[in-house]
């Protein structure tokens, strides 16, 4: 009896071991290689899922070609939503099709949504694997002061450097993009926000070093009215 309890516990004990070492390691990525990735910024701050985590970076399957931003939406939507497929809803106006609902939250309409940082022009827009969704409702939706910006990541290695662009329009509505300084960079951990310690500079980009595994980091503004976002990210 005392042996078998002495092998029990050394097999706990090993078992404790192999979780540590594969904890350090990251988690391994099984997002499928057909995945659009889908932020949401709820009132310049990231949105939640119906389990409580961000949305952040969430990850959608698409068809290999033929796909729009409607679709992926609507996707979005019943699988991550509170609210499900009803949480979004569109309307027909003078200029198409537009948002009328969007992550449960009706505001007359004062939604934003991006393709690989740039303003889509149309719900039915075409989308494919790899490409990200930046899904914007303002917090100032009468007075339309949220503005924006992307976060892309290069990585090498272990080594991270994320880069934020600040999309805008000048006073004759011509687009101007900026690198933003002092973009707060956070890594995404379910319900939480963990701060990396990372800003960006001037050149709007900011370096880190994280462990070989999966991640999502997302970026903060708040120096102005600026929507939250996010990137995935994979370290070797």
């Amino acid at each position: 009896m005392k042996r078998n309890l002495k092998l029990v516990s050394l097999l706990l004990v090993l078992v404790l071991a192999l979780g540590v070492i594969l904890s350090g390691c990251g988690a391994k990525d099984t997002d499928p290689a057909s995945s659009v990735f889908v932020t949401v910024s709820n009132a310049a701050a990231l949105g939640t899922t119906k389990d409580g985590s961000f949305a952040a970076a969430i990850a959608v399957e698409v068809p290999a070609a033929g796909s729009t931003v409607k679709e992926v939406i609507t996707a979005l939507h019943k699988n991550y939503c509170k609210e499900g497929e009803a949480g979004f809803a569109t309307a027909t106006s003078e200029y198409g099709e537009t948002i009328a609902k969007l992550w449960g939250v009706e505001n007359g309409g004062s939604y934003l949504y991006y393709v690989n940082g740039t303003m889509a022009n149309a719900l039915t827009d075409p989308v494919k694997a790899g490409d990200t969704i930046d899904l914007v409702i303002m917090k100032d939706a009468a007075g339309f002061s949220d503005k924006y910006f992307d976060l892309k990541a290069a990585v090498d290695g272990t080594k991270v450097t994320v880069t934020a662009t600040s999309h805008g329009f000048d006073a004759n509505w011509n687009p101007v993009d900026k690198p933003l300084e002092g973009v707060k960079i956070y890594r995404v951990d379910g319900k939480k926000l963990v701060d990396t310690g990372a800003v960006t500079g001037a050149d709007g980009t900011a370096t880190l070093t994280l462990k070989a595994g999966v991640y999502r980091l997302a970026g903060e503004y708040t120096a102005e009215l600026y929507s939250m976002t996010a990137v995935k990210v994979v370290t070797k």
